[in-house]
């Protein structure tokens, strides 16, 4: 990253989510390379932006293909590398040509100089890089944004180079294989997690064990989901605290914390491997999950044998089926590279797609009820406020609010709220709101900032509300994700 001469950062919060990567770019603007935020708000990263362009919430796939749209029409795009590297461009640049420069305008209320400023950048300005945040795939159209953020360092040849590429999801860390695993089982039924309460209901679920998971705090339409756990007859949890779901639990059986075992770790963000070594004993009952269900086995008369124990010798189990070759004595001082780790991304240009390249039209798209090609459709929604939720630069969603320091920091529950829209419903900086929908309701305080636009409610997750009971549990058009963002609610003075 740090080669990069234009770094465009697009939905996603460095400065309060991922602090490792913001030295990266600082590095890189001390070397002369230009950073664009695209985002909602004006963030905590946007003091760190030459350009920041703020549209308007669940636009950023219209802003995308008319930044592809304007690349393509003035033949700035690498046509080497598209030919090339690529399949189904033509059917992507048909569709491209209606997201104009002016109907990108009415729908982002990005002006047209703005987006033409973007789009010479990154047509301009090698190697380029696109950083994604993982809370753009968070919305209903959220599959097809992405797919049209990833395709514009491809447009550009940008790929395969160094500073260059789609900053997403790391899979460049090394594959875990664990030994002698049972095969897995199929036809086993499942519960759909977006709508976990209702699941619960509907298949008629009387008993549940929920491991390492608080999904009270973390999972949508948390109203029905308490009311679901309610009325089970038999709830197990397994975890360190006692979380909000835990309180609706039978039986906690206590986990082991993390210096009281042994594991090896890999990332999400970098490609190291990393050995966690076990410091202490489990105090008290606590016990790791592995011991957990080999005595849950033995007592129920099923070999414990065939789960494997937590020690040394697992851990060496682990390095050699995963033909990582490094012993335990190496891991202990200090994070490795495996021996085919390269710097750079596809640098061979070979895909693991079915065309064997990027591809502008994706293959299986009708598997999810979706175009090939990215396409944006109008959101029915007539509500006044759009609520977006972040993450908190104090937690990671309900982890570490049992700890008192982190808590000492917290302020009392808040929501973010445009200086103009709290004036127009007579609310001060400060005073209690609700926010409300046709679900539920939350209150907390008012922050009024024109960091936020109109019709925007921006409110971190972790604080000590029911959040999610406002969002409703629906999928993303791709994947099965949550849809977590850009949910319709109201707001007014709390009563």
């Amino acid at each position: 990253m740090e080669k990069s001469k234009l770094i465009v950062i697009w939905g996603k919060n460095p400065a309060n989510t991922n602090i490792q990567e913001l030295i990266h770019i600082k590095r890189a603007k001390e070397k002369g390379a230009k950073v664009i935020l695209i985002d909602i708000r004006r963030s905590e990263t946007a003091k760190y932006a030459d350009l920041i362009i703020n549209p308007e919430v669940g636009t950023d796939l219209v802003l995308a293909m008319a930044i592809h749209n304007y690349i393509i029409q003035n033949n700035k795009y690498d046509v080497d590398f598209v030919d090339k590297y690529t399949y189904g461009f033509d059917d992507f640049k048909r569709e491209a040509q209606k997201y104009t420069l002016e109907y990108a305008q009415e729908i982002t209320r990005i002006s047209k100089d703005k987006i033409i400023e973007v789009a010479e950048a990154i047509a301009n300005i090698k190697p380029f890089t696109l950083i994604c945040g993982f809370g753009i795939q968070r919305q209903i159209q959220g599959g097809q944004t992405v797919r049209a953020l990833s395709l514009l360092p491809a447009l550009v040849g940008s790929v395969g180079v160094f500073g260059g590429g789609f900053r997403y999801s790391n899979h460049t860390r090394p594959r875990l294989n664990l030994p002698g695993m049972l095969k897995t089982i199929k036809n086993i039924r499942g519960i759909n997690v977006v709508n976990m309460g209702e699941e619960i209901k509907e298949k008629g679920i009387r008993c549940m064990l929920i491991q390492a998971a608080n999904p009270v705090m973390s999972n949508p339409n948390s109203k029905a989901l308490r009311e679901a756990l309610e009325k089970l007859e038999f709830l197990v949890c397994i975890d360190t605290v006692v979380s909000e779901t835990a309180k609706y639990a039978d039986i906690i059986l206590p986990a082991a914390a993390t210096f009281e075992y042994y594991d090896i770790l890999r990332s999400y963000w970098h490609p190291y491997i990393m050995f966690q070594d076990k410091i202490v004993e489990p105090l008290g009952d606590s016990m790791h999950e592995s011991r957990i269900y080999r005595e849950l086995a033995y007592r129920m008369g099923f070999n414990k044998d065939l789960i494997p124990e937590n020690n040394l010798e697992f851990i060496e189990d682990v390095l050699k089926y995963s033909k990582i070759k490094v012993d335990i004595d190496t891991l202990r001082k200090g994070p490795y590279l495996t021996e085919d780790y390269s710097e750079v991304v596809y640098k061979d240009r070979k895909f693991k797609t079915p065309s064997g390249k990027i591809e502008f039209k994706a293959s299986g798209m009708e598997k999810w009820g979706q175009d090939a090609v990215p396409s944006y459709k109008r959101i029915d929604d007539e509500s006044p406020f759009r609520l977006i939720s972040v993450h908190s630069r104090y937690v990671i969603n309900s982890q570490y609010l049992n700890i008192p320091s982190i808590l000492d920091s917290m302020e009392e529950p808040f929501a973010y709220i445009n200086i103009d829209d709290a004036q127009e419903r007579g609310i001060k900086d400060g005073e209690k709101i609700t926010v409300y929908n046709s679900l539920s309701s939350i209150t907390l305080r008012a922050k009024t900032t024109y960091d936020v636009g109109k019709g925007q409610i921006i409110i971190p997750f972790g604080q000590d509300i029911d959040l999610n009971s406002l969002v409703e549990g629906k999928n993303t058009d791709i994947g099965l994700c949550t849809v977590f963002h850009n949910i319709g609610v109201n707001i007014k003075r709390f009563e």
